[in-house]
């Protein structure tokens, strides 16, 4: 422009989208900008609480993180193309979050982590988002947007980079009705969002619970109870005291997998150090080993187990109470998982709150006994 040569920014940001001329899809710096604004407001929301150990309930933690986290973290993103690395970057911090916030070690399964607390991966989210906006556009007749789709679902090869190829992918891994016949017959948007949220729910919940079935550090986990958006009986039966919270921070160790005992250790180090219990030196210090049977620990279990026996024995038979706590498999599954026995439904939350009162008064000893 008059004569001088103008300068090319090399990135811009448009309705607090950041789109630069470099990177493939040239939204490179978009998703890390949004985990670095959701990592600001969960430290802005700590001050209530959202944080691990001495923190409030998970329970209390999810639903703020879906209210305040989540929205800002996604923003924008269900308009634009997500690599698999930008989607592995946003699994990383949800993961990573929903484990600070429940005090679970690094190590913990992804799966563990979103059955504990009733979630589904951050992928499903952004993939209903797009479906909605997709729904929305078609909805929109006479606009650009909805003559677009048109042109670009008719002409787009499915290698196409576009937008739209994308929903039709969508569509079809979610098994749901193609962008062609959304865009001639729209949905309610009532019916839609809630055909889209269902299919995609299931999809994820299936995955989940078949992934987690595969992993033997949770073996104790009833996934067979897990609900979308509602979390697991241990921090829906602890309160809100911060005894409670610390003693169900112990129990999600434990029904995670990821309780170090001296088995662990010993694994974990190729055999090089001894599983044999620290405590009574009599056998290798297993999870049942640490829960049922260790005498050094009999004094703290003793009291618990017969809390445990007098209550079931008001409620249900005696034969059941009998086959619960006569077989060491079954008392430990009632230990660390009662879910797993429906006809306890109505005793789950008084069960669950003895047997973390009790992992947490074990884990007590044992420290002080290591001390």
């Amino acid at each position: 422009m008059n004569d001088q040569k103008l300068n090319t920014p090399i990135n811009a940001t448009h309705l607090g989208i950041k789109r630069d001329i470099n990177s493939k899809f040239g939204v490179k710096e978009v998703v890390p900008d949004r985990i670095q604004t959701a990592r600001k407001t969960v430290y802005a929301l700590m001050g209530a609480g959202l944080y691990g150990l001495n923190g409030i309930n998970p329970k209390v933690s999810v639903h703020m993180i879906k209210c305040f986290v989540i929205p800002r973290l996604l923003y924008g993103l269900d308009i634009i193309r997500l690599t698999k690395t930008d989607i592995a970057k946003l699994s990383v911090y949800y993961i990573q979050l929903l484990k600070q916030i429940q005090h679970l070690p690094s190590r913990t399964a992804n799966s563990a982590v979103l059955v504990l607390t009733g979630q589904l991966p951050i992928e499903s989210e952004i993939h209903k988002k797009m479906l909605s906006l997709f729904r929305n556009i078609a909805d929109n007749h006479g606009s650009v947007e909805r003559s677009i789709a048109q042109r670009q679902l008719a002409l787009k090869t499915r290698d196409s980079e576009s937008w739209f190829i994308q929903i039709i992918k969508l569509t079809e891994m979610y098994e749901l009705p193609s962008p062609i016949e959304v865009l001639d017959l729209v949905p309610e948007k009532h019916i839609w969002k809630k055909l889209v949220y269902n299919a995609v729910n299931d999809y994820w919940k299936n995955i989940l619970i078949l992934e987690a079935r595969t992993k033997v550090s949770m073996k104790m986990l009833n996934v067979d109870n897990f609900k979308i958006g509602v979390v697991h009986n241990i921090w829906e039966s602890s309160g809100s005291e911060l005894l409670s919270v610390k003693r169900a921070c112990v129990k999600a160790k434990i029904i995670s997998g990821t309780y170090t005992l001296q088995a662990n250790r010993a694994k974990f180090n190729g055999n090089r150090t001894s599983s044999l219990c620290p405590l009574c030196f009599k056998q290798s210090e297993d999870l049942m080993h640490f829960l049922i049977k260790c005498n050094s620990l009999e004094g703290v279990r003793r009291k618990f187990i017969m809390l445990l026996r007098n209550l079931l024995n008001d409620k249900i038979n005696a034969l059941l109470v009998d086959d619960l706590f006569n077989f060491e498999d079954n008392l430990l599954q009632l230990i660390v998982d009662c879910t797993k026995f429906q006809f306890l439904k109505q005793l789950w939350t008084t069960i669950e709150r003895l047997s973390s009162s009790l992992c947490f008064g074990l884990h007590q000893k044992r420290t002080s006994l290591l001390l």
